[in-house]
């Protein structure tokens, strides 16, 4: 059974994740910046609770895969963003989070813009969830599929250019893909926004 509303919100309570901003092709990076969230971490990642809207009238089994989708699609951008700010080293956390080409891009973007000097601050800094909706999701699909629409403010942080420039991280609206292959845990494999991030702030 395949769901697909035009506007139906599910509210999300208000936690610390971190988020990179996104490019028009959906790449990490810092905030500020269209170019580029067994491991190491000195941050535990907070799961974020979602609450069902009584306007989204998802069946349970949607309902609870649109949740966990959720939790996804924030720990991705989570575990990007430690990464720039160091509270996260081993960029092999990527694989828990994402799968197929978008880790293998994510992992190549990351890993060049690190060494140009990209940075977030502070380091472990933590964003705030604002809320998500289910845009699409569809259980008997191969593999299950699930399409998330999530806000994240990332004002908390600050991001840093290889020649110091300082850019306050921005409040954006972004789609994430997230699928469950083999019945195993979901993971990101797309992330769509507006070629201008201005045009999806939220």
């Amino acid at each position: 059974m395949t769901y697909s509303p035009a506007r139906a919100v599910a509210a999300l309570a208000t936690v610390g994740l971190l988020l990179a901003g996104c490019s028009s092709t959906g790449d990490p990076a810092p905030t500020s910046t269209p170019t580029p969230v067994g491991s190491t971490s000195t941050t535990a990642t907070p799961s974020p609770s979602v609450s069902p809207s009584p306007s989204s009238a998802l069946p349970a089994d949607q309902q609870q895969a649109f949740e966990e989708a959720a939790k996804v699609a924030l720990a991705y951008r989570q575990t990007i963003t430690d990464l720039y700010s160091g509270a996260r080293t081993d960029l092999n956390d990527l694989n828990e989070v994402a799968s197929g080409d978008r880790v293998d891009r994510d992992l190549k973007n990351v890993s060049l813009s690190l060494r140009k000097g990209w940075r977030s601050e502070p380091k472990g800094g933590q964003l705030v969830l604002v809320s998500a909706e289910p845009v699409k999701v569809n259980l008997k699909k191969d593999p299950p599929t699930v399409v998330v629409r999530a806000c994240i403010d990332a004002t908390a942080l600050t991001d840093v250019s290889p020649d110091g420039k300082r850019e306050q991280g921005k409040r954006v609206e972004a789609d994430y893909t997230v699928v469950k292959y083999n019945s195993a845990r979901w993971t990101v494999t797309k992330v769509t926004a507006a070629d201008d991030v201005k045009d999806r702030a939220c």
